[in-house]
Formats: C-alpha cells, structure tokens, sequence
C-alpha cells in the first residue's frame, strides 16, 4: 500500500510539473490598440511597449505580458511613426498588422524599423512571422534579422527604405549552417528601396548560409547606388570556396524595374562553392545594370551569375533587360569556375548575350526555350507591359496580350495558380509570373503528369511521371 501511494505522490508530482511547464510555456496574445510611439502609462498598448513586454515577460502599461512565442496584434488601423529605433525583438514573435495598408510602421527617415536579434540556440532555429502592414522610411533598413531566426513574411509592403545594404530586408552572413537565416516570403511587395553601400541589395540582401524561398511576390523600383553596387532587386551571397552556401527559390514572382551601377539589376548571385539560385515561373524584366547610362556598369541586367553557382530556371521570362542600352538578360562572366546552369525548359529568354552555351538561340530550341540574340531579340515577341500595381495582391505584375510567346507555351507548370492567385491552364500554362486567361483552355484533352512537391525545408521539387 505504502509503495501505492508513493507511486501515486510522484505521479501527480510529474504532472502538476508538466501542467505548470506548458502553463508557462503557452505563447501570449499582446493587443495593440494605440499607434502612438510612446512608452508610458496611459493605460493603452503601443507597439513599442508590446515588444519589451514580448521581450521581458512582463507586463507594461496596457499590454499584457509576454510568455514563450508571443503574437503581437494591431486591433486598430493607424500608421506608427517612430520617434527612435524601435527595440530589438530578442524572442520568437508573431506581428500582425490590421492590414497591409491599414498599418503602416513609419520611420520618418531617420530610424531604424524591426530587427530581430540573433538567437544562440545552436540546435534550432526561432521562428517568428509579419504579416499584413507596410513598413516604410526606415534609415538602416526596414527588416534587419540576424543569425539563428526562419521567418515568414506575409502580405508585407516594404517600400521606400534605405541603408548602405539590404535596405528593404537584410540577412546576415553565418559561420554556422545550423544558423543561417531562413525566410520564407509570400504575396508581398518589396519596393522602391535603395542601397547606397558597394555591397549593394536594395531590395533583399541574402548574406552568407541564407536559405530564402520567395512566392507570388513583386520586388520592383529598388535602387543600388554606389558605383560597385550590385543585385538591385536581390542580392545573393555565397561566400568563397570554404564558406556556407546560400540558396534562393523564386515562384511566381515578378522581378523588375531595379537599377544597379554594377552587376544584376534584377539578381546579383556573388557565387561561391554550391551556392544555389531557382527561378520558376517568375518574369524578370526591364532591370537595368548600368545605373548611370555612361556605358559602363556590369554583366546581366536581368540575372547575374556568379562563379561557382548553381543556378536552374523554368517557365520564367527573362527579357528587355539591359545594360546601358545593350541587352544584357542573363550574365555569366568567364571563369576557371564557371556556374552549372541548367534549364528546365519552357523559358522566354529575349537575348542570350553571354549566355550562349547555356540557351541556345531558338523559337523554341531543342530544350524548349524561346531565346532571342543580340541581332534579334525577343523581347518584342514577348508583348511585355509595364508593370501594374494589383490592389487586390497589394504586388505588382507585368503583363501581355494574346499575341505574346509567352501565352500558352509554358507547358503543364504543375502550378495551380500565378502570382495574382489567378487559375494556371492544366495543360498550357503561360510562361512567367502571369497567367492571360483570357478564355477557359479546354483541359478534357490532357491530363498532368508533372506536379510540384512541397518539401520541409521550404524548397519545391517538381517531378515528371
């Protein structure tokens, strides 16, 4: 009986212990309802106090106090406007605005937005989210996140920020694998920002072991201004031969009208030993990489592919990108070692200037790819139009006519829907971030027999039965 009873005491014990552990570990919900920048009683909850009670555990002023990965909601519209650099966020957090243009976070010009510090946890990353709001005029970027963090960007406008590199969001570089920066970023709009560094970066700067997987996003009008200043839209760094490798994924995205003075308007990859760039079914077009017209600038206005990387593309159109006033879509510079460049086929490519070895001039080539030359572009072919600002994806896109290459020659994508969540064709998709549609294809005829495959690390595989 005795032993019974010492069985059952223990017992209990083990589980009034546990009870309070995931008492103790169940994430807080902090409710904004103030856009005022301040931190003093008043009874309300601003954003600057909900981050120190998020960071602290602690409750401050009107805000409840934070416990584990807390989520930090806007219950009212409003814009923020910064009166200093917010805190640093030292925990896992949710933000969620009221929506993408009912909070805006402001940072006049002169303060730094949101930066997530590293995390010391070597064995697991923190993940954390944004989602629906607008961070603008940051000085030093708008989202800086450091080593140690996977975060997810969603229904986000990052526009008109700057900082000498990855003015709109910035990763840092990592000596660790297990600690490299992930994010994830889906249906947002990175534009208008400008890195005045020689690194370069405007929108998205990609340090060293990124790992970034982007979708159904716009990055547009950003700027990298220093004479050495690369990857307007998208930088990408792979470090050298002993360093980390970083990888891009870009899906149903459109990439355009960035400017750089040096090298890849639209994406810079700066190589380095497995460094890895996919694009699919995304347009890249009317970069420019030679920011000051005086015929200088660097290889690749659309893409630039550094030594050393892999980089793999279908679906996609890359044209009426140029350096100066010379076509220049995609830039492979001669090296020892050069990028291994594979195409997936059904690709609009409006000329292959330095790129001949890899697409082949054709309407379509024997790979299925629509390439252009310097003496007879494609990019007429293409019927690309200015990019246009969507209200309803709150991202810009670039369309055509009927009368482009592009409609209906990206075969069976595998893909459900196009950067504006419009219907892709089962068995003809366009080519590009863009789906035309402009009557319902009959798909009786076909059935698919290529589907895309999620995996959990974030990365698609797109397999062919």
């Amino acid at each position: 009986m005795k032993t019974s009873l010492r069985c059952r005491s223990i017992a209990f014990l083990i589980a009034l212990v546990s009870v309070n552990w995931l008492t103790n570990s169940v994430a807080a919900t902090i409710t904004i309802n103030n856009t005022l920048d301040s931190f003093f009683e008043n009874g309300n909850c601003t954003l600057r106090e909900a981050i120190v009670a998020a960071n602290t555990d602690l409750a401050v002023d009107g805000c409840a106090a934070g416990s584990g990965a807390d989520e930090l909601n806007f219950s009212i519209p409003g814009t923020v406007h910064l009166t200093s650099n917010l805190p640093t966020i030292d925990d896992e957090i949710s933000i969620n605005g009221f929506s993408t243009t009912g909070t805006v976070i402001n940072g006049g010009g002169a303060h730094r937005i949101f930066e997530i510090d590293a995390q010391q946890d070597p064995d697991e990353l923190a993940v954390s989210s944004i989602s629906a709001l607008t961070l603008t005029r940051g000085l030093s970027g708008a989202l800086n996140i450091r080593i140690g963090n996977n975060v997810d960007v969603n229904n986000v406008t990052i526009i008109n920020n700057v900082s000498s590199s990855g003015a709109g969001i910035s990763l840092q570089n990592s000596s660790i694998a297990e600690q490299g920066v992930h994010l994830s970023l889906n249906s947002s709009n990175i534009e208008s920002n400008i890195a005045t560094g020689p690194a370069g970066g405007g929108g998205i700067r990609a340090g060293i072991g990124s790992n970034i997987t982007i979708s159904s996003s716009s990055i547009v009008r950003n700027r990298a201004t220093h004479p050495n200043g690369t990857g307007a839209g998208l930088l990408l760094f792979g470090g050298g031969p002993n360093s980390l490798a970083s990888s891009a994924i870009v899906t149903n995205s459109t990439i355009a009208a960035n400017v750089a003075f040096a090298h890849g308007g639209g994406i810079n990859v700066s190589g380095g030993s497995d460094t890895r760039l996919d694009v699919v079914s995304s347009t890249i077009t009317s970069n420019i990489s030679d920011g000051d017209l005086a015929g200088g600038g660097g290889i690749g206005a659309g893409i630039s592919v550094r030594p050393a990387t892999i980089f793999n593309i279908q679906g996609s159109i890359v044209a009426s990108n140029f350096r100066g006033f010379r076509a220049d879509d995609i830039g492979v510079p001669f090296s020892a070692s050069p990028p291994s460049i594979t195409s997936g086929g059904f690709n609009l490519i409006g000329t292959n200037l330095a790129a001949t070895d890899y697409f082949p001039a054709g309407q379509p080539n024997t790979n299925k790819d629509f390439v252009g030359t310097t003496d007879e572009t494609l990019n007429a072919a293409a019927m690309l139009e200015p990019s246009t600002f969507d209200e309803n994806s709150q991202t810009h896109f670039v369309a055509f006519d009927d009368t482009s290459l592009a409609l209906n020659n990206a075969g069976q994508c595998g893909l459900e829907f196009d950067q504006l969540q419009s219907a892709r064709g089962v068995c003809e998709c366009d080519i590009g971030a863009y789906e035309l549609f402009e009557s319902s294809p009959d798909n009786s005829s076909c059935k698919s027999d290529i589907f895309v495959l999620p995996l959990v690390n974030g990365k698609t595989v797109i397999i062919e039965l």
